[in-house]
């Protein structure tokens, strides 16, 4: 869910201390991805550090039951 509130003070905080990286930490389905976007129209870099596997695989694991490889994800960062 997009929270506006978040996005509004990601945005505020970014122009206060102008970072040439913004560093998401362990980024989750259930918290607003509305950092990534207000760092990102702000032309700012994201450097995002993934410890659940679900933003690159919607199975979680990175491959399906079958064996084969999980080669889409949810593409939340494109």
């Amino acid at each position: 869910m997009f929270s506006l509130k978040y996005y509004f003070l990601t945005k505020k905080i970014i122009k206060e201390f102008n970072p040439d990286v913004v560093h998401i930490h362990n980024f989750s389905r259930y918290i607003s991805p509305s950092p990534i976007v207000a760092a990102k129209k702000m032309r700012k870099r994201v450097v995002l550090t993934v410890h659940d596997f679900h933003i690159y695989c919607p199975k979680s694991w990175g491959i399906f039951q079958d064996g084969k490889v999980c080669k889409k994800g949810d593409n939340v960062f494109t």
